[in-house]
């Protein structure tokens, strides 16, 4: 038999060496990519947190500066309605209306009118309910309407809800588009109306009323939201826009539809009402404060209790616009995995293909040791000599079948008996006695006398050689029956 013949066929072993290969593959790589990955995705991550941040924090700056103009507006307005209430001409009209009393009060208004030019009227109407005086501002020119056009108010909103503030304080409408006659003017006049009473010694002589053109602000807070491409959003408090996202969501409520912020973002709604001024939803990045009206202003049920200014960046969009530059980065990681990759495969296939000839040589190596096993234990077996292994203190371990021609005892029989009971010196190999002891550990040939199991005795010669295994000593003994060699020598004496 061949020893090197091979021990399966070519296409198994492929077969067996790719399966290795594999396995090493995801062995080595998946772990190595997982860390890449994660590595990458932390980076990433980390990159999108602080731009995220950066983001909110421009809205809220932005937010804040368009609070700021929004304020400066309507601290103004309140400014320039205090200065009408204390002007000397009102104040003489109000006392003792005249014919020409009226005529510089209408040129003072006028002239207040024409320098402004944010006020779509300048009126001043009397306790009774009466205009005395309205300016109209019409394509920014200011207008003195005829006292026969005049009209009575005394049933608005605002005339009712001035006549009932103490001295010093201000009633500011609701942010809605111009009425009159019971229709939305076309084109749409924002507008918010602002009165004072006018209070003189103690008494009341009526009220000043300015129509404050709101499209003004809302240029303003349009042109703020506009940088860095963010949606700006103005609401009343009850969520309804005024500034929306398309212009047929604007000034719905004026119309009786009930489109409002709430609707179409409720998570940004509900995070507004808890307080907070910035909300992440899977809509977008929304940064939202409160602007409430100036000092001395008294909200009442139809006044606005503050108005709403939102910063929206849809983050969809931004996400896009980020993955798009970091397209190189990606494109770097992606080669630097398959790298990665290919020598992942490099390393477990060259694993695999060490494995398997180890593994090849390894059963070859084993099926020579047994082959080697087989032919010297055939050796040993066939001998007509007795060759045993014992312990150190002596136990027979294993015997050849020649122990039952020597000896005349079964083979099976002697295994685990001491190797004494067949000898007539049975010291003369035995740790028991020194000379013993040394025969045991050096390989020494003699001769003695053996005891076979019937108890006749022969002349025997011994051979022992120590054999250490696992840490232990064990003995190779081989026994020759040398009876007839001594016969041969006693006939040699006696010729001799």
């Amino acid at each position: 038999m061949d020893r090197f013949r091979p021990l399966q066929s070519k296409d198994a072993a492929e077969e067996l060496s790719l399966g290795l290969a594999r396995k090493y593959f995801v062995y080595i790589f998946i772990p190595i990519a997982a860390v890449v990955l994660l590595a990458s995705s932390l980076v990433f991550a980390l990159q999108v947190y602080h731009a995220r941040e950066a983001i909110g924090d421009r809205e809220e700056a932005k937010v804040e500066i368009a609070q700021l103009n929004v304020r400066e507006i309507f601290n103004t307005a309140v400014s320039d309605l205090n200065f009408l209430v204390e002007d000397d001409d009102l104040l003489s009209f109000a006392r003792n209306p005249s014919e020409e009393k009226r005529k510089h009060l209408e040129r003072t208004f006028s002239r207040f009118s024409g320098a402004k030019k944010i006020f779509g009227q300048v009126r001043f109407i009397d306790a009774q309910g009466d205009e005395q005086v309205r300016i109209n501002l019409v394509d920014r020119t200011p207008v003195t309407v005829p006292l026969a056009n005049l009209q009575n108010k005394k049933h608005r909103y605002y005339f009712r809800d001035a006549l009932t503030l103490a001295p010093g304080q201000i009633f500011m409408s609701r942010l809605d588009l111009n009425i009159e006659n019971n229709k939305v003017v076309v084109p749409y006049k924002p507008m918010i109306r602002l009165v004072a009473p006018l209070d003189i010694d103690g008494q009341r002589y009526g009220v000043v009323v300015l129509n404050y053109l709101a499209e003004n602000f809302l240029g303003h807070v349009r042109r703020t939201f506009a940088l860095d491409h963010s949606d700006g959003f103005l609401l009343n408090g009850d969520g309804q826009w005024l500034i929306g996202p398309s212009r047929d969501l604007e000034w719905a409520f004026m119309f009786e539809r009930g489109e409002r912020f709430q609707d179409m973002y409720p998570d940004a709604w509900a995070s507004l009402l808890a307080g907070d001024s910035r909300a992440l939803t899977s809509r977008g990045m929304f940064t939202m404060i409160k602007v409430k009206p100036p000092q001395n202003v008294v909200v009442t049920e139809n006044s606005d209790p503050y108005w709403v200014l939102v910063s929206m960046v849809p983050l969809n969009a931004w996400y896009n616009d980020l993955l798009v530059d970091y397209i190189a980065e990606a494109i770097v990681l992606l080669l630097v995995i398959i790298i990665l990759g290919f020598a992942s495969w490099r390393i477990a296939h060259n694993k695999a293909h060490r494995e398997q000839m180890d593994s090849l040589y390894q059963r070859r190596l084993v099926d020579a040791l047994n082959e080697s096993e087989r032919r010297n234990t055939a050796v040993v077996e066939a001998s007509d000599d007795v060759v045993m292994t014992c312990t150190e203190s002596g136990f027979i371990r294993h015997a050849n079948q020649a122990v039952e021609q020597v000896f005349n005892v079964a083979q099976v029989d002697i295994v685990g008996r001491e190797i004494a009971e067949f000898l007539m010196e049975p010291d003369i190999i035995s740790i028991r006695q020194s000379d013993g002891q040394r025969r045991l550990r050096e390989c020494e040939r003699f001769e003695t006398y053996a005891v076979r199991g019937s108890g006749e005795g022969f002349a025997a010669e011994i051979t022992v050689t120590p054999i250490q295994t696992d840490g232990h000593t064990r003995f190779s003994l081989f026994i020759r029956d040398i009876t007839l060699r001594r016969s041969y020598e006693e006939r040699l004496k006696r010729l001799a």
